[in-house]
């Protein structure tokens, strides 16, 4: 039996201020940073509503779930649940709508994503930023960079050629060295990473996040 599964967009506009945060200790002068919630944690949060919406007899499905101790499973087997066992969630992401504005930042409309660990921001001999780079595997038939070499001997004879058939470190060639900068991308900037193109600059958190001191 095939099942057409169809896909739903929630845009969640807050009333008020969302804050989510590590268990590092926030005593005074301690530095606490809010983050995204975890997928588990908006997951479980739209999962309530939803049995909220569907009268759910949370009686009946806390009997299910200590004795099926699956969620999904405790779905199935309470009456009115059903649907349930067969929904699952994807994020939370980001998302920038037409009104949005931030000095020095544009970004599309639409849902932003974290930033790839592959792009990059090169730096210049003084340690200065001097553009974006995506690393991408070295090429199968290049030696690599500080391993053992036994000259004359080909490629496939060296000692880590077996390593090295399976496994290529990640790599942009020229004299520079190379920091991870954490952001966030647009639909335009996710569509040239995904063609193999960097782009000029990730999104930076700083944009879409309100920074308040704590003494």
């Amino acid at each position: 039996m095939t099942m057409d599964m169809k896909t739903t967009a929630i845009l969640m506009d807050p009333l008020d201020v969302l804050f989510f945060r590590d268990g590092r200790p926030f005593n005074a002068g301690d530095s606490g940073q809010s983050l995204l919630p975890q997928p588990r944690v908006l997951a479980g949060a739209l999962r309530t509503h939803l049995m909220r919406c569907l009268n759910a007899d949370f009686g009946s499905y806390t009997k299910a779930l200590r004795e099926k101790g699956s969620c999904l499973e405790a779905y199935a087997a309470t009456p009115g649940l059903e649907p349930l066992a067969s929904v699952g969630f994807r994020g939370p992401w980001l998302y920038v709508d037409k009104n949005y504005s931030h000095p020095g930042t544009s970004a599309s409309t639409g849902p932003l994503v974290p930033a790839p660990a592959t792009l990059v921001e090169r730096m210049d001999q003084r340690g200065e930023a001097a553009g974006m780079d995506l690393l991408r595997p070295m090429p199968a038939g290049q030696p690599l960079p500080g391993w053992p070499y036994s000259s004359g001997a080909p490629l496939s004879a060296q000692p880590w050629a077996d390593c090295a058939s399976a496994i290529r470190p990640l790599w942009v060639p020229g004299a520079y060295s190379w920091e991870s900068r954490a952001g966030y991308l647009d639909s335009d900037m996710l569509a040239s990473v995904q063609k193999g193109q960097a782009v000029e600059q990730a999104l930076p958190a700083a944009a879409f996040y309100e920074w308040e001191p704590r003494t």
